[in-house]
């Protein structure tokens, strides 16, 4: 265990938070982008624009987002690394989960790019905390697999049961690996593993002020947790994604309505008194504690930077055995059908702003002309009938 008077990073190091996914990362990230004027006069940039760099990062580790261009995801990678590398001075902070998608070779690009005074921080929470989190995730881009048959290949003791259902499950959250891949990049002596503790919720943001040389209370809670789907939101959204898809419509367009808007329209209901977290099984609460237990054991021996307590990724919890029935309120729905609108709404404005950029924008035709105009084609369709007769 490190102590955290020690916790400081020397001056011209370049932080950077590679997750991974549901460990926090939206929270610290929003706490940043909160406070950049205060970072700023503590000799602190957070490098880049973006509350969070994700098509700059998916870029770089390969893993793009769906609907996002390679020409601007790179343009966009580099300018976050020329922002963080002729920064004046002082520390340098970059957070984005999506690094934890990299493989060895592009976890060591990343780090080469950012230059030899980059610090991997990897922050860590329970696998049965993440479970139900992730499902729920996957579930948003547009998986219809019910929790317990997820969780059943997920956990298989064949990994590759898993890698044909979620490709990027392990490679996120087999824990030890994925300090072991960016040790191996960037030095051990160059990594610190952040063990979240659940009874205290302001232990990340105070982390991160003692790495940055920040003064506490700095960063607080700036409302970037995101709270869960209910068991019936999830299972409302699993049946969408199922009737979205047996039509055949665009995936892609799919994935961009999932990222900018259902899962955020769904989140502002407020949850029914009958509605209830996704209960995960006892047996897969087991298993997840297994793989803690072996996880934190290996990372011990990694000779890495740890803070906090590696016990805490092998909490063992009761589980849930009985499945409650996923009976979906009416608002569900209505919100669904809502987030389906806005989304639309948002597509069409963004055609058309390109259209009035690239000068091939029409003006609308008077009603009057649309009236006498299909009154002609009218005309014409009943005269092919009678001539037909």
């Amino acid at each position: 265990m490190s102590d955290t008077d020690d916790l400081l990073l020397p001056e011209g190091v370049r932080l950077i938070h590679i997750g991974p996914h549901k460990t926090g990362t939206t929270a610290i990230q929003t706490s940043l982008h909160a406070a950049l004027p205060t970072l700023a006069a503590h000799g602190v940039t957070r490098a880049g624009k973006a509350r969070h760099p994700a098509l700059a990062v998916g870029y770089a580790v390969d893993h793009m987002l769906p609907y996002a261009k390679p020409r601007a995801g790179r343009r966009a990678w580099e300018r976050l690394v020329a922002d963080a590398r002729s920064a004046p001075g002082g520390r340098v902070v970059v957070s984005s989960e999506y690094f934890s998608d990299a493989d060895a070779a592009a976890a060591a690009k990343v780090v080469e790019a950012f230059g030899p005074d980059t610090h991997i921080v990897i922050t860590l929470r329970p696998l049965v905390k993440i479970l139900p989190s992730q499902w729920q995730q996957y579930v948003l881009r547009g998986l219809r697999m019910p929790y317990e048959e997820w969780l059943r290949r997920i956990l298989a003791d064949d990994r590759s049961v898993a890698s044909r259902v979620n490709p990027s499950f392990w490679k996120r959250h087999c824990h030890d690996e994925l300090v072991e891949r960016w040790a191996a990049a960037a030095g051990t002596e160059n990594v610190t593993v952040i063990v979240l503790d659940p009874s205290d919720r302001g232990m990340l943001n105070r982390t991160f002020e003692r790495m940055l040389g920040l003064p506490e209370g700095t960063l607080v809670d700036a409302g970037g947790e995101n709270r869960s789907f209910t068991f019936q939101e999830a299972e409302a959204l699993r049946a969408y994604n199922a009737a979205y898809l047996a039509d055949g419509q665009d995936r892609a367009l799919h994935a961009r309505m999932a990222r900018t808007t259902v899962g955020a329209v769904v989140k502002e209901r407020a949850p029914t008194q009958s509605e209830v977290p996704v209960p995960t099984p006892g047996w897969a609460v087991a298993r997840a504690a297994e793989i803690g237990a072996e996880a934190a054991a290996n990372i011990a021996a990694s000779g890495v930077r740890i803070i906090g307590d590696l016990g805490v990724l092998s909490l063992h919890g009761s589980g849930s055995d009985e499945v409650p029935p996923p009976d979906v309120p009416p608002d569900i729905a209505g919100r669904l059908a809502l987030a389906v609108l806005k989304a639309h709404q948002s597509a069409t404005e963004v055609e058309q702003a390109a259209a009035v950029s690239s000068g091939r924008v029409l003006k609308p035709l008077p009603t009057s002309m649309l009236v006498r105009e299909l009154i002609r084609r009218g005309r014409r369709r009943m005269g092919r009938v009678l001539r037909r007769g």
